[in-house]
């Protein structure tokens, strides 16, 4: 749903999320339902629209963020439509721009995409049980298919677009222009951030 937010802040430590002073709220969240997630159909890099009820998810978890945070800088967002869309009506409440990031968006799933969920488990089961066997770490090395991303390609790509525009805010924020950084993304994306950077 539109509603899944990440949370991070700005601290010591290692990754992306060791941030300069002033300290940075960020919040990463996934786009709306579309189509294709009623269809229970896999999306990756084909661009997808919101449904109707994806268009009323974003719009009532822009209103949940209006009333938890105090204002949002800026607006980072997947160049796929469904996350634009998705954050252009969080932008809406917000007043602010939003920039588009092809760090954000949701990797290539090859083959998989278009094909329902029961489908991809039925006729390739045997790949997501030999996944299922590796150790966290291998397993964040391992795409689904040669040429595609692996989880920690993935989460890679999307800190590094995290960290130039945290880069970018603790600048403004310096100069007493303040509020959090919302990136609109994918399931893809944050499901890779939180395992390689929180181990989740």
């Amino acid at each position: 749903r539109s509603g899944m937010c990440l949370r991070a802040m700005g601290k010591n430590g290692g990754g992306v999320w060791a941030l300069p002073a002033p300290v940075v709220d960020i919040y990463m969240c996934r786009h709306g339902t579309t189509t294709w997630n009623l269809d229970k159909r896999w999306q990756g890099e084909t661009d997808i629209e919101l449904a109707d009820v994806g268009i009323e998810q974003a719009r009532k978890t822009a209103g949940i963020l209006a009333e938890r945070l105090r204002s949002v800088r800026c607006i980072y967002a997947s160049d796929l439509k469904r996350a634009k869309a998705t954050a252009d009506i969080y932008a809406e409440h917000f007043g602010c721009e939003v920039a588009v990031h092809r760090g954000l968006r949701e990797p290539s799933l090859g083959k998989f995409e278009g094909m329902v969920r029961d489908q991809i488990y039925s006729e390739y089961g045997a790949l997501f049980e030999s996944l299922s066997k590796l150790e966290q770490e291998e397993r964040l090395r391992t795409a689904y298919f040669d040429g595609l991303e692996s989880p920690l390609d993935t989460s890679r790509r999307a800190e590094e677009a995290v960290r130039r525009a945290a880069e970018e805010f603790s600048k403004d924020a310096a100069a007493g222009e303040g509020g959090a950084i919302l990136f609109v993304t994918h399931s893809k994306v944050l499901e890779a951030v939180l395992a390689v950077v929180f181990g989740k």
